[in-house]
């Protein structure tokens, strides 16, 4: 699959503003859509939510886990090369996840 930031940049300008305007309407108002995608699936009555890290980090299509349709590499070979953009985003990861209820407040 296709990073959430990818794929919304390979939208049409007609998509993008429709999907912008339903997640404005239901007040997820971040100025990446990305973040907006994940605040709605955090707020989601779902028991568990898995956001892949390649989200978290707002990778483009270098972070693609598979390509449907084809077998072997490069399907599920991706992986953080280190952690700077994972150290760049943990505040506000952490900040999520506490607003939605995800992790302990300890």
């Amino acid at each position: 699959n296709d990073t959430t930031y990818s794929w919304y940049c390979h939208q049409s300008a007609s998509l993008k503003r429709k999907m912008r305007q339903y997640l404005w309407k239901h007040g997820y108002r971040k100025h990446s859509f990305v973040d907006d995608v994940i605040d709605y699936s955090l707020d989601s009555n779902a028991d568990m939510v898995i956001i892949p890290m390649s989200d978290w980090i707002h990778a483009g299509s270098q972070a693609r886990l598979n390509m449907p349709g084809s077998v072997g590499a490069p399907n599920w070979m991706w992986r953080m090369k280190d952690l700077r953009a994972f150290a760049k985003r943990i505040k506000q990861i952490k900040l999520d996840l506490l607003r939605a209820n995800r992790i302990n407040h300890d």
